[in-house]
């Protein structure tokens, strides 16, 4: 057995190439014998799978390895299996004789974190095509259920979990970006036992766990490949990465990625405060003029904001959504100074500049569209598809990259650009460019001009939008600073989606806005300090029309903004903990910050209790605890139904019984919401 450390966990690797054991550290000595018995319904191999499963070896679920090399065989064997171990990466290389066929397997230990980053390679020596290449497939023998996100457009983040029966679980995303549909992420549990596997990708992608009839048990993520990816003899491909998470339970799991995540992945420091954003996007939508962005800049300097990023409507003809897509020139229209009057009014109110790009698409109707019909990615055979009337461009091509590099960067350059909200809004559809299938290429390509503009503006920071939430993935977030969640921003819909979400991301990188009083999306009109209070769960900001808010209410979102602020860096380092599931009426989140200092607890009532009255609410602490109530939706001081403790102000609990009984809080009316913070004495 040959074992890799990672902290509180380990991995071990049988000298077949077989995943013995993943998890907290186990002696590597007088190891019991788990190769199965070979039934005599079955085939003579056992059917206990290598670190990529495959169905010439006896395995008959989803294979980690399917390619056809030139018709002869596409189901590889091993005839040789090597492991290696050095500088904290263990190398699992198998090599097929019979077809010349190479494939190995790379585990990574991110530091002391306990979590492990994995992918594999195939290096043929003639040309093959390549079918599937899992990024990391783990036997999970006593695995019970599965836990993951699907969802769409404004209801990301959709929690479901799954008990595991024959058949498995298995899901697919073929939209060209990671998608609103199926996270690329998913838990497997087992009692005492939690894993996580989330892929680093933002393309297709599929998830599986296979229950075979016979009772063995293994699941894989990896990218989807829509067609065959054709390799000349010589050329290694590499899958995505993916990270690996293990712990007693869902949270100890769910924490260690996300302190993996902050130490070892995100390209932003975690001393480094998160602006409180005002997106002007519901605010004003395409109606860009200096007077209204001013006074909307006016009220964010009272209301506490930090960034101010104007969307939509800014470049060429884009006027709305019709026309301009792909034209990155500032339109004299519109900015007939440029955006020098701009920087200088929200100089004068202390935000920073930000700005929405979408320069992975563009409009049938732009000058860009008209000079580089080539440059779009579609089946030029067929009749283009539009989404939201648009086209994407295939960034798979140099000239692509480089014309739009050369387009941000020059607006870039002329101003103090400090952010960039890059949005992604179609799908992929007939995505065939040059004779080749293009979507591969464009994430590649998107990567590669994420460095480059990083390389060329190291202080700008990129958020990733996607229709909302389209674009999510650990793959992204390599490269960018922040997501948004949804184009939702429903605080009702947003107490689902954000804690969901906080299941497989840190919360910091969550884009989370207070938005208007009628939801743009859901028509659900709501008190302002719901949308407050929910807003706080991630990274702080506002996305509506702050001008027409009078003085009092500013000062509640100032008020709002002040607590961020004043709590922002110990939640950018906190543990956070999903304490209910998706169907309870009452949705609670609580952080805890890493010296055990300081709590934050978030209830959020999203349909009424059932029975009446709420239960306490069980909260994982220890010591002694003073809480206080940040804030409470309740507009009207007598419409509760039941009496409870109100509020709290100051006094000190036991976190034992907390821990063990509960939190007694007033039961809450539908769409109602407190935030109660709480100081370890």
């Amino acid at each position: 057995m040959i074992a890799l450390e990672c902290g509180h966990n380990q991995l071990i690797v049988d000298q077949a190439g077989r995943v013995a054991h993943l998890g907290a550290r186990l002696p590597l000595r007088h190891i019991p014998n788990y190769q199965p018995q070979v039934s005599r319904a079955r085939t003579e191999q056992p059917s206990w799978p290598e670190a990529l499963p495959l169905a010439g070896n006896g395995w008959f679920g989803v294979p980690g390895l399917a390619v056809h090399c030139r018709g002869d065989n596409a189901q590889p064997r091993p005839s040789s299996v090597r492991v290696e171990v050095a500088d904290g990466c263990l190398a699992i290389h198998f090599y097929d004789a019979v077809i010349d066929l190479h494939w190995s397997q790379h585990w990574h230990a991110l530091g002391d974190s306990g979590v492990f980053r994995v992918h594999s390679e195939v290096l043929p020596s003639q040309d093959t095509q390549l079918n599937y290449l899992a990024s990391v497939a783990i036997p999970v023998v006593h695995a019970s259920d599965v836990l993951f996100c699907a969802g769409g457009w404004t209801r990301e983040g959709q929690l479901h979990r799954q008990t595991l029966q024959v058949g498995g679980w298995h899901q697919t995303s073929r939209v060209g970006r990671s998608g609103h549909d199926h996270y690329p992420a998913f838990y497997v549990n087992q009692p005492g036992r939690s894993m996580v596997l989330s892929l680093a990708w933002s393309g297709d992608h599929e998830s599986h766990v296979d229950v075979l009839a016979e009772g063995q048990r293994l699941a894989q993520i990896g990218e989807h490949l829509a067609v065959p990816l054709s390799l000349s003899a010589g050329q290694r491909h590499q899958s995505p990465p993916a990270l690996v998470s293990v712990g007693p339970s869902e949270q100890a799991a769910q924490h260690d990625l996300h302190q993996a995540l902050r130490a070892h992945w995100l390209p932003v420091d975690v001393a480094q405060p998160r602006d409180v954003h005002l997106n002007s996007w519901e605010a004003v939508y395409f109606d860009h003029n200096l007077p209204g962005l001013a006074a909307l800049a006016a009220a964010g300097e009272r209301a506490g904001a930090e960034r101010f990023v104007l969307d939509d409507g800014w470049f060429g003809s884009r006027r709305n959504d019709e026309s301009g897509l792909g034209d990155w020139t500032i339109s004299p229209e519109v900015w007939p100074e440029g955006f020098t009057p701009l920087v200088k009014v929200l100089a004068q109110h202390g935000q920073n500049f930000g700005l929405w790009v979408e320069p992975e698409m563009v409009n049938p109707v732009s000058q860009l569209a008209a000079r580089h019909p080539e440059w779009i990615l579609h089946d030029a055979r067929y009749p283009p598809i539009q989404g939201r009337q648009q086209l994407m461009l295939d960034l798979g091509l140099d000239a692509v990259q480089n014309a739009l590099f050369t387009a941000l960067d020059a607006v870039l350059s002329a101003y103090p650009i400090r952010y960039l909200k890059w949005d992604h809004n179609r799908l992929a559809g007939q995505p065939r460019s040059q004779g080749r299938y293009g979507t591969r290429a464009a994430v590649l390509g998107v990567y590669a001009l994420f460095e480059r503009l990083r390389a060329a503006h190291p202080t700008v920071q990129i958020e990733s939008c996607a229709s909302g939430g389209g674009r999510m993935d650990l793959g992204v977030l390599r490269h960018c600073y922040r997501v948004w969640t949804s184009d939702c921003n429903d605080p009702i819909e947003r107490a689902l989606m954000q804690p969901a979400m906080i299941k497989f991301l840190p919360p910091e990188v969550l884009g989370s806005h207070a938005g208007p009083a009628d939801s743009h999306t859901t028509s659900r009109v709501t008190a302002l300090k719901t949308r407050i209070i929910s807003a706080l769960q991630g990274s702080y900001g506002y996305e509506f029309n702050l001008a027409s808010l009078d003085e009092a209410q500013l000062a509640l979102l100032a008020e709002g903004a002040q607590w961020y602020k004043a709590n922002r860096l110990w939640m950018q380092c906190c543990e956070s903990f999903v304490l209910t599931e998706p169907a309870a009426p009452r949705q609670l989140l609580m952080k805890r910050s890493a010296c055990g200092s300081h709590m934050a607890l978030w209830v959020i009532q999203v349909r009424a209790e059932p029975g009446g009255v709420a239960p306490p609410a069980r909260l994982p602490l220890d010591g002694e605890w003073r809480l206080n109530t940040v804030m409470d939706s309740d507009l009207h001081g007598f419409s509760r139904a039941y009496t409870a403790p109100p509020s709290f102000t100051g006094e000190v609990l036991s976190g034992a019984w907390l821990a063990a009984q509960g939190l007694n809080l007033v039961t809450l009316l539908p769409e109602q919401a407190l935030l109660i913070e709480g100081t370890r004495v």
